[in-house]
């Protein structure tokens, strides 16, 4: 089953302000791959992957994130209680 998250991007790409990574399992005589399609902002309504890359040692969201423009995954704020 393929490993997706969808993440924000900051700043946004081409107007692109989200993305899913998903990372799909390598089947036989193919690596695992990861793809990013965009989902947020002017994003099209298509499912085409804007980055695409596969890797013997096996592909990751960070490096997909990378790929795309330097993106780094970034810890969630805390959120703040309520005064």
């Amino acid at each position: 089953m393929p490993d997706a998250t969808l993440y924000r991007l900051d700043p946004p790409l081409d107007g692109v302000d989200h993305v899913v990574v998903w990372v799909s399992a390598p089947q036989p005589h193919l690596p695992s791959k990861a793809a990013i399609v965009a989902v947020g902002g002017v994003a099209s309504h298509s499912l085409k992957p804007i980055v695409e890359y596969a890797h013997p040692a096996g592909p990751n969201h960070a490096g997909a994130l990378w790929l795309l423009g330097g993106y780094e995954i970034a810890e969630p704020e805390p959120q703040s209680e309520g005064v």
